[in-house]
């Protein structure tokens, strides 16, 4: 998370997602990225940033599924 455009990012661990491979990034709430390597989540994320908002799905270095774009605010449709 990065609030107030003062650069700080959050990182922490979290549990009930149940993944083996890949990544999942979303622009819902919080912006949030989730995975088990570091390059399947920069693609996920790098994707949602590139339409605006969004939900991703990453594996193998390539994205996988994703919702429609959301672009306002990264949180609904138009």
């Amino acid at each position: 998370m990065n609030f107030h455009r003062t650069g700080n990012i959050g990182i922490g661990f979290v549990q009930g997602f149940d993944l083996e491979k890949g990544a999942i990034a979303s622009s819902v709430a919080h912006d949030a990225v989730a995975g088990m390597n570091d390059m399947d989540m920069i693609i996920a994320a790098r994707y949602i940033s590139s339409i605006g908002g969004g939900s991703a799905l990453a594996y193998d270095k390539q994205v996988t599924a994703s919702l429609p774009p959301l672009p306002i605010a990264g949180l609904m449709s138009d």
